[in-house]
């Protein structure tokens, strides 16, 4: 068969990439055991509990504004440009968790997952 999308050359098997999944408090919930059922990668929390949080505020925003500010502060800000090279070394192919809903369009976490798995 032919490389298709998502495939090695080598054999086929399918390229695991980073993805953002959502933290939950639900009975029975373990974060890695979910994230390596999902594509065999581990995750980390990004939340506002770790140095990766967001610490703008993004209510009322659209979400591309929002997005918008998340990125112009990782890569304009001092202290953002450091969180960017913490989590270059530190997130890079690893699932990413925090609480937004997985359709959360203003999700700082996507915007980590775009620069860091460049």
């Amino acid at each position: 068969p032919g490389r298709g999308e998502g495939q090695h050359d080598w054999v086929g098997e399918p390229v695991t990439q980073p993805v953002r999944m959502q933290l939950s408090r639900a009975r029975g919930f373990r974060l890695q055991e979910a994230s390596l059922a999902l594509n065999g990668l581990l995750c980390r929390k990004v939340d506002r509990t770790t140095r990766f949080g967001n610490p703008l505020p993004h209510e009322g925003d659209p979400p591309a504004m929002a997005r918008a500010k998340y990125r112009a502060w990782l890569c304009d800000d001092p202290a953002g440009q450091l969180v960017l090279r913490w989590a270059r070394a530190e997130l890079a192919g690893c699932n990413l968790g925090c609480w937004c809903a997985l359709d959360a369009p203003w999700c700082h976490g996507n915007v980590l997952l775009e620069m860091v798995n460049v």
